[in-house]
């Protein structure tokens, strides 16, 4: 359960990186052109969909780091 909580950690770390990248980008897009300015209005949207996508990213990466650091130290202690 730990390795999936971190890998969806990943994803939406993953995404929300994409979602910088193409917000800068259509920042730069509006800047060019006068005619190209929905672009920021664009731009300002992915700003917001980051912005709402951080308290899911610390709700999979906190527990699922923690879950780990808890199997790995009981990992050593467990007779089997």
């Amino acid at each position: 359960m730990s390795g999936l909580l971190v890998r969806l950690a990943i994803i939406v770390a993953s995404l929300m990186a994409v979602a910088f990248v193409i917000s800068i980008v259509l920042l730069v897009l509006a800047e060019a052109d006068a005619d190209n300015s929905a672009y920021g209005y664009l731009a300002l949207f992915l700003w917001f969909g980051i912005v709402a996508a951080i308290p899911v990213l610390l709700a999979l990466a906190i527990p699922g780091v923690v879950m780990t650091r808890r199997a790995r130290r009981q990992g050593g202690r467990r007779d089997h």
